[in-house]
């Protein structure tokens, strides 16, 4: 019981961190909430995309590792997840330290650059440019043990797609099979009635 005021707590005073970057941002007249983003792709179709190529796409902040002058993160949509490197020597300093103070694990960010493979050979956008599109509030579930709680992941069924891999590829084939029986009854003249 004690653990779990702990952690509310805790849930608390990073939210109040949050808002307070929200608060300096609007202050700084940088609208946390931008309108609009121009994408080339989806983070699936970046990933197919061959090395040198330039993309701009678009996704949730889910890992942020920082590294003195260089730092990784992931990014994600419904459909795929990829690695993306900020450096100081493709960013201006300022925009380099703007997203190691500013952008959070759960913040939905645009990034144009080119794509590369690490040396361990993973697929990698090296950022050119970068928005940010949503600041979140709420910061994500845990990376390790996802929601453990039942109740609350069928009340906030969003948060167990974002944090569990297996929920989120069940939600898709679901999806994909549904699609099919529907196009299937279709074509052979059965008409859907909601009822």
């Amino acid at each position: 019981m004690a653990n779990d005021l702990l952690n509310d707590t805790d849930l608390y005073k990073e939210e109040d961190i949050r808002r307070a970057k929200v608060k300096a941002l609007k202050e700084s007249g940088i609208n946390p909430y931008a309108r609009r983003y121009e994408c080339t792709t989806d983070i699936l179709g970046a990933t197919k995309l061959n090395d040198g190529d330039t993309v701009s796409t678009a996704g949730r902040v889910i890992f942020k590792r920082v590294m003195g002058k260089l730092a990784f993160i992931h990014i994600y949509d419904v459909k795929a997840k990829m690695q993306v490197s900020l450096g100081r020597n493709e960013l201006s300093e300022e925009g380099y330290t703007f997203f190691k103070h500013n952008v959070d694990i759960g913040d939905f960010i645009g990034i144009t650059g080119e794509v590369y493979h690490t040396h361990t050979g993973e697929i990698t956008i090296r950022t050119n440019s970068y928005k940010l599109l949503s600041k979140a509030i709420k910061p994500l579930p845990d990376k390790f043990h996802g929601i453990q709680d039942t109740d609350l992941r069928f009340r906030q069924r969003y948060l167990d797609l974002i944090s569990n891999e297996k929920e989120r590829e069940i939600l898709l084939g679901r999806s994909k099979v549904i699609a099919f029986i529907r196009k299937f009854l279709q074509e052979n003249g059965f008409i859907e009635v909601e009822t």
